[in-house]
């Protein structure tokens, strides 16, 4: 399923968080990548920040075939170690996103492999910076 335009305009008006939530144990690891990532890109104005990584990853990676990571295993065994962890990411959303849309993240939510999609995201970022985790 592929997002529209319209569904692509809600979502960057609309998700303005997102929580993380670890299944095991909190990854420390993730967190320092993404402190690490503030501290050199400081001056960048758009700014470096989970919930950016997040809202990038569902407009963009996300708006693709949700099975497109799994031919990208390459790519995901190469994470840094840190970013491998199994977790879990939840949306929250404005109440007046309408209902349709509202039903559709949920869906995204439950069915899709969103923390690979974020770390994804994450990982092309760095390489394209030439960050050095």
């Amino acid at each position: 399923m592929k997002l529209t335009n319209r569904q692509q305009e809600y979502i960057k008006r609309n998700v303005h968080r997102v929580n993380f939530t670890y299944r095991n144990k909190y990854d420390y690891r993730l967190y320092m990548l993404f402190r690490k990532l503030n501290e050199q890109y400081k001056k960048d104005h758009t700014g470096i920040s989970r919930n950016k990584f997040v809202k990038d990853a569902i407009i963009n990676d996300m708006s693709s075939e949700k099975d497109d990571i799994k031919l990208d295993k390459e790519v995901y065994q190469s994470f840094p170690e840190g970013m491998k962890y199994s977790s879990q990411f939840t949306i929250s959303i404005n109440r007046n996103t309408d209902r349709e849309l509202y039903k559709y993240l949920l869906e995204i939510e439950e069915t899709q492999p969103l923390a690979d999609y974020i770390r994804l995201a994450v990982y092309k970022y760095i390489q394209e910076k030439e960050v050095v985790v």
